[in-house]
């Protein structure tokens, strides 16, 4: 069964990075040494190869990430310090959906 964007929404931070690493076949051990939630150099290359828009909301504090085309599209917001998380998130979502 496929996990759903709630269901990511409520993983924490160590669980989403291990979801990552697995998804980008990292060793089993890539979580010590990466936090693709927390660290721009760790989650901004994952948003440029899979082009992950981000897009900063008027609404205070609040960031969006998308990806997708013609209707399949993954949407992740969250907290502008979340911005990671939210490219984790769509990462993962986006994965699913292949």
């Amino acid at each position: 069964m496929k996990p759903t964007l709630e269901q990511l929404n409520e993983l924490s931070d160590y669980e989403l990075n291990c979801a990552v690493a697995e998804k980008l076949g990292e060793p089993s051990d890539c979580y010590m040494r990466k936090d693709y939630c927390n660290n721009p150099n760790d989650y901004m290359p994952i948003a440029i190869e899979h082009r992950i828009n981000i897009e900063w909301l008027k609404a205070p504090d609040a960031v969006m990430c998308t990806a997708g085309d013609y209707g399949n599209i993954c949407r992740s917001i969250n907290k502008e310090s979340d911005l990671g998380r939210s490219v984790c998130i769509v990462f993962l979502l986006m994965e699913i959906d292949k």
